[in-house]
C-alpha cells in the first residue's frame, strides 16, 4: 500500500524528489512524534 503511494506520488508530481516509501514511512514516524508539538507549526512555517 505505501510501495503504491510512493509510486503514486512519483507519477503526480514528476519533479519532486523524496517519495520514496522509506521515506514516507519516516515522514509518519515525524508526524507521530511531533504532532502534538507546540513548536512544530511555527517551524514549519519557517521551512516553506
Amino acid at each position: 500500500m505505501v510501495a503504491q503511494l510512493a509510486k503514486d506520488l512519483r507519477r503526480e508530481f514528476p519533479g519532486v524528489s523524496g517519495f520514496s516509501a522509506s521515506n514516507l514511512w519516516r515522514m509518519k514516524a515525524f508526524y507521530q512524534a511531533y504532532a502534538q508539538s507546540e513548536k512544530l507549526a511555527p517551524l514549519v512555517r519557517e521551512i516553506g
